[in-house]
C-alpha cells in the first residue's frame, strides 16, 4: 500500500481506499433502558443519564466531565432513544412510521434553549456564541490543547457558524454531535474541519482571502499526516469510521476550493471503503449473526449518499455505481413520514434509481449491440414501476403537510418545500425516461412552471421568515454556500430541458442571483453552461427573440405572496428552438482549479458528433 502524501491539494485517500476492513456495528433495540445507552461516567456512577447530546447535563450541572457515548462505539449505541428514534433521522423501520405515532414525538429530539449561563467555554473559559436552539458544547481537554490561537479561533467559528450553515435546510443536531465527538476525539478530523472553515469563509468568491487558503492548506496537510497512522492500524473499526468522516470533509472541501476532479477522487476512494459495508453485512448475514447499523454508520452513509447524488444530477456520476444496500420500508407502506430525513431519504432513492436508469439507457443507445425485445420490456416495467413510486412519495408527502404542519418549526417546512421541487423534477425525469425525441419535454412546461413557482416560494419563506436567522444566527461575514442540495439542481434541469425562454432565463437568474456553492454546484460556472445551451438553441431565431424581447419580458414577475397563493402565470410566446437544433444531452468536464475554466461537449438531437466549448468561469467580485 502506497501511503506517500503529497501536498494537501495534490492529495488524494488512494491509502484511506485500500484501507477496506470493516467495522461491526452493533446492533440496536429499541427496548433499552437509558441505563445502558448513557455516556461513560453516568455508568461509572451507576446513575441514569439524561444522553443529551453531546453530552450530558448530568455531568456537566455538577461540574464533572462528562466522557461522552464514544462515537467510535457508536452514539448511544445507535444514537437511537428510548422512543426508537433518533434526532432528525429514521430509517422506516422505527415505531409509529406509518401513521402509529405522531410526528414531532418520532422527528426529532430538539434541546430545550439555554441561557448564557448554560454555555461553557471552548477552552480557558473561553465564551461561545451559541444560538440558543443548540446544546451546551463543552471541548474536551484534548485536542483544544494542542491547537494555536488561531486555530482555536476557527474551530469556534467552525462550532458557531460553519456547522450549521454547511448542512442547509437538512441541519441535525445529532448529526452535528457526530462530527463534535469526532473532532473533539480525533486531530486528524479537527484539522479537516478546520480546513474546511477557512475554504467555506471563501466559497462566495473566486477571489480567495490568502491567509484562509493558506491555513486551509496547512490544516490540510496536519489532517493526512494525523490520518496516515489510523490507516496503518488493520482491522480497526475506528480507523475505517474516521477515515470516512475524514473522506466526506475532504470532498466537500474541494467542492468548495474549485477542485473537482480531486473532489471525484476522494468521493470514488470512499465509495469503494462503502462497499465494504456491504460485504460485512452479507457476510454477518449469511453467518447467521443479526447485523444492525449504528447512528453514525448511518450519518456516514447518508452523508455519502447525498455526495453521490449531487455529483450524478450534475451529469458527474463517480465511475463507482452506488451499491450500498439500504433497504428502507417500501413506500406504499407507509402512510406518513416521520422526519424531513426520512422524506428525502426516499427522494434520493428514487433520484438515484432514475440517474441509473438514465445512465444504462444512454449506454445501450450508442452500444453498436442490438437491443433486445425483453431488455426493453424490462426497462418498460422499472420505468411504471418507478412512475408509480414518484406518485406514491407525493401522496405520503402531501399527507404528511397535512396531517403535522402545524407542529413544524419554519426549517422543517422550508426543507418538505424544497423537496416538493424536486419532486416535480423527478416527475418529469421519470416520464421523459428512454424518450428519444426532445420535444417530449414540451409538454411539461406546466411543470417547469411549478419549479420555478416552487423555487420563488422557498426563496421568499427564507428571505422573509425569518428561518435563517431563527436557526442559524447572524449570517453577517458568513458565506451564503452550503455543502448539500438545494434549488440549483432543478433550476438547472429546467434551463436544460424547458425550450420555453422567459422560464429559462427565470431559471438562470435565480441560480445566478447569489455567488454561492451548493456542493458540487457552482452558481457562477452552473448559469454560464445553462447561458451557452439556451444560446446554442436558440441560435437560429435569435433575429425574432431580440425582437420579441424588451429588457424584463424575458422574466416572470412574482408578487411577494406566501408560498400557498403564489399562482401559475401566463407564458409569453416565443418560438421554441427546432428540434434539429435542440441539445439532447451534454457532458461537463468540470476544472481541478479555481482558476480554470470547464470543457462542456454538447450532443445535438438530430446528429452523433458532439461540439465542445470552453466555459470559462467569470471573476465575482467579493
Amino acid at each position: 500500500m502506497n501511503h506517500t502524501i503529497l501536498l494537501a491539494q495534490q492529495s488524494s485517500l488512494a491509502a484511506i481506499a485500500a484501507t477496506t476492513t470493516v467495522m461491526s456495528p452493533r446492533s440496536s433495540s429499541g427496548s433499552r433502558t437509558k441505563s445502558k445507552t448513557g455516556c461513560r461516567t453516568c455508568k461509572i456512577r451507576k446513575i441514569k443519564c439524561d444522553e443529551l447530546m453531546p453530552e450530558c447535563r448530568r455531568c456537566t450541572s455538577t461540574g464533572r466531565k462528562c466522557d461522552g457515548y464514544g462515537i467510535w462505539g457508536g452514539v448511544g449505541r445507535g444514537g437511537v432513544t428510548s422512543s426508537g428514534t433518533t434526532d432528525g433521522y429514521s430509517d422506516g423501520r422505527t415505531a409509529g412510521v406509518g401513521g402509529a405515532g405522531p410526528y414531532t414525538d418520532q422527528h426529532r429530539h430538539r434541546p430545550q434553549p439555554s441561557s448564557k449561563n448554560d454555555h461553557r467555554a471552548i477552552t480557558s473559559r473561553t465564551q461561545l456564541s451559541l444560538s440558543p436552539y443548540s446544546p451546551p458544547r463543552t471541548f474536551s481537554v484534548y485536542p483544544a490543547n494542542v491547537l494555536d490561537a488561531d486555530e482555536k479561533s476557527h474551530l469556534e467559528w467552525f462550532w458557531c457558524r460553519t456547522s450549521k450553515k454547511l448542512q442547509g435546510a437538512f441541519f441535525s443536531h445529532a448529526g452535528n454531535a457526530v462530527l463534535f465527538q469526532a473532532s473533539a476525539s480525533e486531530l486528524a478530523v479537527t484539522h479537516a474541519m478546520l480546513a474546511l472553515c477557512a475554504v467555506h469563509k471563501g466559497a462566495d468568491t473566486s477571489i480567495h482571502l490568502r491567509h484562509e487558503e493558506s491555513f486551509a492548506l496547512v490544516q490540510y496537510n496536519k489532517a493526512i499526516k494525523y490520518l496516515r497512522p489510523r490507516l496503518m492500524a488493520a482491522n480497526d473499526r475506528m480507523a475505517l469510521r474516521l477515515s470516512l468522516i475524514s473522506c466526506i470533509t475532504f470532498v466537500q472541501l474541494e467542492f468548495f476550493r474549485g477542485h473537482y476532479q480531486m473532489a471525484r477522487s476522494h468521493l470514488e476512494h470512499g465509495l469503494r471503503m462503502l462497499d465494504g459495508f456491504r460485504l460485512h453485512a452479507l457476510a454477518e448475514s449469511s453467518s447467521g449473526k443479526q447485523h444492525s447499523r449504528s447512528f453514525v454508520d448511518q450519518w456516514i452513509l447518508r452523508s455519502f449518499r447525498g455526495l453521490y447524488l449531487q455529483s450524478a444530477l450534475f451529469g458527474q456520476p463517480p465511475r463507482r455505481p452506488w451499491v450500498v444496500t439500504e433497504d428502507p420500508k417500501h413506500i406504499t407502506e407507509i402512510a406518513t413520514f416521520s422526519s424531513t430525513h426520512q422524506a428525502r431519504e426516499y427522494m434520493e432513492h428514487l433520484l438515484l434509481r432514475i440517474c441509473r436508469m438514465n445512465k444504462a439507457h444512454s449506454e445501450q443507445q450508442y452500444s453498436t449491440s442490438p437491443q433486445s425485445d425483453g431488455v426493453c420490456a424490462a426497462a418498460c416495467l422499472s420505468k411504471q414501476d418507478l412512475q408509480h413510486h414518484v406518485q406514491s412519495w407525493k401522496s405520503v408527502h402531501d399527507e404528511t403537510l397535512a396531517q403535522f404542519r402545524s407542529t413544524m418549526n419554519g426549517l422543517e417546512l422550508f426543507a418538505h418545500r424544497l423537496l416538493d421541487v424536486y419532486h416535480t423534477m423527478a416527475a418529469v425525469m421519470v416520464d421523459t425516461l428512454f424518450e428519444p425525441d426532445e420535444t417530449r419535454f414540451d409538454c411539461h412546461t406546466h411543470h417547469f412552471v411549478s419549479i420555478v413557482q416552487q423555487t420563488l416560494g422557498v426563496r421568499n419563506m427564507a428571505l422573509t421568515s425569518g428561518v435563517r436567522q431563527k436557526f442559524f444566527g447572524s449570517e453577517e461575514g458568513l458565506s451564503h454556500s452550503i455543502a448539500d442540495l438545494g434549488t440549483m439542481a432543478p433550476l438547472f434541469y429546467l434551463a436544460l430541458k424547458c425550450r420555453v425562454r422567459c422560464l429559462r432565463c427565470q431559471a438562470i437568474q435565480l441560480i445566478a442571483e447569489t455567488p454561492r456553492k451548493e456542493g458540487i454546484w457552482d452558481a457562477s460556472l452552473v448559469a454560464q453552461i445553462a447561458n451557452k445551451v439556451m444560446d446554442l438553441e436558440e441560435a437560429e431565431a435569435e433575429a425574432d427573440i431580440r425582437s420579441l424581447d424588451g429588457p424584463d419580458d424575458n422574466l416572470l414577475i412574482v408578487p411577494d405572496l406566501p408560498y400557498e397563493q403564489i399562482q401559475p402565470l401566463p407564458i409569453t410566446c416565443v418560438p421554441a428552438p427546432s428540434a434539429s437544433r435542440r441539445v439532447a444531452g451534454i457532458e461537463v468536464l468540470l476544472p481541478d482549479g479555481p482558476w480554470d475554466g470547464a470543457i462542456l461537449r454538447c450532443r445535438y438531437q438530430d446528429s452523433p458528433q458532439c461540439d465542445t466549448y470552453l466555459i470559462e468561469k467569470l471573476p465575482i467580485a467579493p
